[in-house]
């Protein structure tokens, strides 16, 4: 599988390589997703140049990319909404960003079905700008 790392932060040239990774195992609530496009927005540019490591401290390398769209093809033991074949979408978790690959492997939490209105490209830019923010009554 490939996989685009960080390898070194730079506030002008970060070095990010194309690697091969061995797939990694699916736990019983975790879903093996086929990435088929993954957005680029300004949080990969700041994760890259280094503007986020004493809030976020990746240890490097770190496989890039905040969210995307895939095909499920396989589903752990437990998960019950979703199935291979699936078209969805996500956002992944801080502690484990990895968009930027061939394949996911994400909780069903952090996942949702795309809707059917909405091209590979117009999803992949929906879960991270899109995400639910709960406001506190004053």
């Amino acid at each position: 599988m490939q996989e685009a790392k960080l390898i070194k932060y730079d506030s002008k040239n970060p070095i990010i390589k194309l690697t091969t990774a061995e797939a990694k195992a699916v736990g019983d609530h975790d879903l093996l997703i086929e990435s088929k496009v993954a957005a680029v927005n300004p949080l990969d540019n700041l994760l890259a140049h280094g503007d986020l490591k004493l809030v976020v401290p990746y240890k490097l390398p770190q496989t890039l990319g905040n969210e995307f769209v895939g095909i499920v093809k396989q589903a752990g033991s437990a998960v019950k909404k979703f199935q291979a074949g699936d078209r969805v979408y996500a956002r992944t978790p801080l502690d484990n960003m990895g968009a930027f690959a061939e394949e996911i492997v994400i909780s069903e939490q952090a996942v949702a079905k795309v809707p059917d209105y909405l091209t590979d490209e117009e999803a992949a830019a929906v879960p991270l700008t899109a995400r639910p923010v709960k406001f506190l009554k004053a």
